[in-house]
């Protein structure tokens, strides 16, 4: 088994965690006729989502989030499915953040662990303990995410989801724009798993059942900018683009490896406990 080879740092979630807690907060009465005019989601993409794990995601039990820090999806679906919400983080302020979030919705901060997923007494401690093990834009800042996948089975029950979301920056849409603008975040993503057969092959010598794995949403045009950052035009324009596609298209997706903007894996873990097992596979 190899050790983690991350293609980034604390000290850069520290500061990407910094820079979102600074983006002002929408007013609320914007924000509800936005939910309004969008039946009850940010952006299209969030409506076919949460339409795919309907079909999967348990009604009861305990979810984790790998990499916790900006902790609203993962609160909003346990809100959806009644799940009971844990997370780790390995950053200071990344902690401090999703320990806030958690509190402005009144839930328990307990919840959210300080530390690294990635170091065994963490995985041992939390050795399948949860019934759904959920990361968004997290294995793609390693260099072997095979590795990364395993973890991620090490923390879920037999019986469990394992759901993992990244971005796909390889798309034709992003890729030619972030190659001229946006190098450095191209530099701090594995771009060679972003496309749906290589991504499959993460998981397909693990014990999975697998239920989904393909290309997520129409587009995202901020993404074509720098995804950890917000272009005024793009976003304003993204909104519009979103309240058009959740009313004619409601939570059906067209999914397509050019401008879909994420790749989504959900998939049932079967067999015994034997993590060793897990980490002796290959690509």
């Amino acid at each position: 088994m190899t050790e983690p080879d991350p293609l980034t740092s604390r000290d850069y979630w520290s500061h990407v965690h910094q820079l979102q807690s600074h983006q002002p907060r929408r007013n609320s009465w914007r924000k509800s006729v936005r939910h309004w005019l969008t039946r009850g989601f940010d952006y299209h993409w969030k409506s076919t989502y949460t339409h795919v794990l309907e079909q999967y995601l348990p009604r009861r039990g305990k979810i984790i989030e790998i990499g916790c820090a900006d902790s609203h999806e993962l609160l909003a679906l346990c809100a959806h499915f009644g799940l009971e919400p844990f997370g780790v983080e390995y950053s200071e302020f990344g902690y401090r953040m999703a320990v806030d979030n958690f509190e402005r919705q009144h839930v328990d901060s307990n919840g959210v662990i300080y530390g690294d997923f990635t170091d065994r007494e963490f995985r041992y401690r939390y050795g399948e303990h949860f019934d759904v093990v959920y990361s968004a834009g997290f294995i793609e800042h390693f260099k072997n995410p095979i590795e990364i996948v395993g973890y991620h089975l090490e923390l879920l029950k037999p019986g469990g989801q394992l759901v993992i979301l990244i971005p796909n920056l390889r798309a034709l849409l992003y890729h030619p724009i972030l190659s001229i603008i946006g190098r450095d975040i191209l530099a701090l993503h594995n771009l060679s798993i972003m496309r749906r057969s290589k991504f499959h092959m993460l998981f397909s010598n693990y014990p999975l059942d697998t239920h989904c794995c393909n290309y997520l949403g129409v587009c995202n045009l901020p993404l074509m900018f720098r995804p950890l950052a917000r272009n005024f035009v793009s976003a304003k324009l993204q909104i519009v683009f979103d309240i058009l596609l959740t009313n004619i298209l409601r939570h059906r997706d067209l999914p397509n490896r050019f401008t879909s903007p994420y790749l989504l894996y959900v998939g049932t873990k079967h067999g015994g406990s034997n993590f060793g097992e897990l980490h002796t596979c290959q690509p």
